[in-house]
């Protein structure tokens, strides 16, 4: 597909589709809120995209906003970004369907203990005076490095130090389990 210099359209076969799936966060499409994530983290602007897939970048607008890409979209947004920045397209892929065999033990837990102790991805971030993006990263599937853990344990223990305590005891108690599986 190409794009003429002097025009504002492209003309593409892709189909325009949103996802109608209960899978939301904060009201955006699970596959909204990775794409929103990935694009603001690596500086990659929507027209960038939209030039590398050959479509409008009003396509591109609508899937940052919140309506969710069909899934061959996904597959065309997965291979665009792979050409501007595999490290996008692999985070990109993450972070829409998390690993699906195995989701982190930090990840698991993180869930478990914002859940259980209603702590807000907001709330977290602000007390540890990153982005909201860095949170929604860690609880949909991009485990935290240890320097993290430590600083979110310790951003826990200011919001509730009863949480604090849960995410330690059960973000150890899998790291002994799996030891005690391997024996």
């Amino acid at each position: 597909m190409s794009m003429n210099k002097n025009s504002s359209f492209v003309n593409t076969k892709m189909t325009f589709t949103g996802s109608t799936s209960s899978d939301t966060i904060g009201g955006m499409g699970k596959a909204s809120q990775a794409l929103r994530s990935v694009l603001e983290t690596h500086e990659i602007s929507q027209n960038r995209l939209a030039v590398e897939m050959g479509i409008s970048r009003v396509n591109v607008g609508r899937w940052f906003h919140g309506v969710d890409p069909s899934a061959e979209n996904i597959v065309e947004i997965t291979k665009a970004l792979q050409q501007l920045n595999p490290e996008a397209a692999r985070e990109f892929v993450q972070l829409y369907l998390g690993d699906i065999l195995n989701v982190g033990r930090a990840t698991q837990t993180l869930r478990q203990v914002l859940k259980t102790y209603e702590i807000s991805h907001d709330n977290l971030a602000t007390t540890m005076g990153i982005s909201r993006v860095k949170v929604d990263r860690w609880f949909y599937g991009i485990d935290p490095t240890a320097e993290e853990i430590a600083a979110m344990t310790r951003a826990i223990k200011q919001i509730s130090p009863d949480a604090a305590i849960a995410f330690v005891q059960q973000y150890l108690g899998t790291i002994l389990e799996d030891e005690e599986d391997q024996e």
